[in-house]
């Protein structure tokens, strides 16, 4: 176990450009760090030769236009450096939406396009940033760090009491009357938002957010989100507002005609943690992230896009292509002649304290590094069915996709928390999912478990909590221990990732709205550039501008990020 005293060291830093299409040897590898004073991780790169505390990355850029942002992405600690302000935007454009005034779509450029990075913050009274890590430092929302003896300095979610935008606490933006285009990023590190516009005198109803993007770029027609005011909900429920977890992009058009004089307030109505938490108190100031004052003068006629129109934004003259569906949002199945080569079913698994606390959050019961952690005495091993990194970074790794290929991957949540899944590399679409009876799984799951003895918490007789070795017996879930069979092996439904099948526990119809807890949710992911066609690619064939089955890796993670420091994150890498 390392050292619990507090990190004196140069701060190691790597940068990911989050959503891009890039080389693993340029993606920002957690291992691939480098500090100020020239230390490296195992996993690090540099296109060509460059000072030793920095490094030269190349990004190709060629995807379709989309609202890219870059972060930091150092392992274990990316959840303070972002907090710090290791974050911006990146956007990709192309020769239809160029950022231009005169682009071929007509949106909104220039002064009337305009990027809102949002996030919570806390402030000690000297107006400096404040991360909880201790009972003299907590955190307004949570409290103090609820495992000291384990994890002194790790809370299971950052929840801030001060909204920022762009770096500011409730700015204001002064508009004309006319139509702007925003290009929205989460990016705190565990808030979720569910926003809408309201008056910011009497709170009435405001005008419609129009989205006309997503993480993967344009739509191929705007989506009216009118932004009402919606009941309390902890089940998954359709939504009019806009809907972000951490580190979503919206790309939207507010149109401010006929509002001159008006003062708009972008409200927040999502509980914390999400959606377990309770519902925000009416005089939490977290319901209010900005406000929008139509106090300008038109500067000039507005003949930009107007999304009310209905017309589409690709698949006509100068537009790029519609969107290529690898499945049917409506039907919530595969989209027609799309066929995997592989399901893999994983269990999302939160490890709790005696006390209920959170010890780590874990993507299919497996650590970083992919170790059966030991001790040491008997010797650690590895998961069964994983293959160690050839990057020289002491890492194993389970899911190893063929370049090319076309999968269903199934996600199992037995967590409180609804937990925002990021695949490096890749664009994926959710198929479906399915409510699951979770107790009845979770007692199947758990009786697989051979029972030994392994790194685990101890209960002291003066009632604290502190590692060492554990006894567990036959039947009880091991935290770490990888999944209960060889990854390998095929279940009863045919799938990879060493669990008992998923079909036996569903319990419910299946749904095609946002990923909750308690349920199975099913995505089809295709290691080829997003713009391929269905079709277009087959198992084994590399059509990237570069060679991803080479380099570091990739990662899935959990974008809340403290759950991505502490554990719920692996390393991947497509093979030929």
């Amino acid at each position: 176990m390392g050292s619990f005293d507090p990190f004196t060291g140069p701060i190691p830093t790597v940068v990911h450009l989050h959503g891009a299409e890039d080389s693993s040897l340029f993606d920002g590898a957690p291992e691939a760090w480098f500090t100020p004073d020239g230390r490296h991780g195992k996993g690090y790169s540099t296109l060509i030769a460059t000072d030793p505390n920095a490094a030269v990355y190349e990004y190709p850029n060629g995807q379709q236009a989309a609202t890219l942002w870059f972060h930091d992405h150092a392992l274990g600690i990316t959840r303070l450096n972002v907090f710090s302000g290791l974050a911006a935007f990146y956007f990709i454009r192309d020769q239809y939406d160029t950022g231009r005034s005169d682009n071929p779509l007509r949106l909104p450029a220039g002064p009337q396009e305009i990027e809102l990075m949002i996030q919570d913050r806390q402030f000690d009274t000297n107006g400096q940033l404040l991360f909880p890590d201790s009972p003299a430092n907590p955190s307004l929302v949570d409290g103090a760090p609820g495992n000291p003896g384990l994890h002194p300095f790790w809370i299971p979610e950052f929840f801030g009491d001060v909204i920022c935008v762009n770096g500011r606490s409730w700015p204001y933006l002064n508009v004309e009357p006319r139509r702007y285009r925003f290009h929205i990023v989460n990016s705190s590190n565990s808030r979720f938002y569910r926003m809408g516009l309201a008056d910011s005198k009497n709170g009435a109803q405001g005008p419609p957010l129009w989205q006309i993007g997503t993480d993967g770029g344009l739509l191929d027609r705007p989506v009216q989100l009118p932004g009402l005011v919606e009941p309390f909900a902890t089940h998954p429920t359709p939504t009019t507002r806009l809907f972000l977890a951490p580190s979503e992009r919206a790309d939207i058009i507010l149109d401010f005609t006929g509002a001159s004089g008006r003062r708009l307030t972008l409200t927040n109505d999502a509980q914390v943690p999400f959606p377990s938490g309770n519902p925000l108190h009416p005089s939490d100031p977290t319901r209010s992230v900005m406000e929008l004052r139509v106090n300008l003068p038109l500067s000039s006629s507005d003949t930009t896009y107007n999304p009310a129109s209905g017309a589409p934004l690709r698949g006509g003259q100068n537009q790029e292509p519609i969107i290529v569906r690898l499945a049917d949002p409506v039907a919530g199945q595969l989209a027609p002649r799309v066929q995997p080569s592989n399901t893999r079913q994983l269990v999302l698994f939160e490890f709790e304290s005696p006390a209920g606390q959170p010890v780590e959050d874990l993507i299919n019961n497996t650590k970083w590094r992919g170790i059966r952690d030991r001790a040491g005495n008997p010797p650690d091993t590895r998961v069964p069915g994983s293959k160690q990194d050839t990057f020289g970074q002491g890492i194993w790794m389970t899911e190893l996709p063929r370049v090319g290929s076309t999968e269903v991957w199934e996600f199992l949540n037995l967590t409180v928390d609804a937990h925002p899944i990021h695949i490096h590399l890749i664009q994926f679409q959710l198929i479906n999912r399915q409510p699951v009876t979770i107790d009845a799984y979770t007692a199947a799951w758990a009786s697989q478990f051979p029972g030994g003895q392994f790194f685990g918490y101890t209960d002291n007789p003066d009632g604290s909590v502190t590692w060492g070795v554990v006894n567990y017996p036959l039947g009880v879930i091991i935290p770490g221990y990888g999944p209960p069979h060889d990854y390998l092996k095929p279940n009863a439904d045919g799938a990879l990732g060493g669990n008992p099948a998923f079909s036996p526990f569903l319990s419910g119809p299946v749904h095609t709205i946002k990923v909750f807890p308690g349920f199975v949710n099913r995505f089809v992911v295709r290691w080829a550039p997003q713009a391929t066609l269905v079709g277009g690619v087959q198992p084994g064939q590399n059509l990237f501008p570069f060679d991803p089955t080479k380099g570091p890796g990739y990662v899935l993670h959990c974008h809340i990020l403290d759950h991505e420091d502490n554990e719920m994150m692996r390393p991947y890498l497509p093979v030929p």
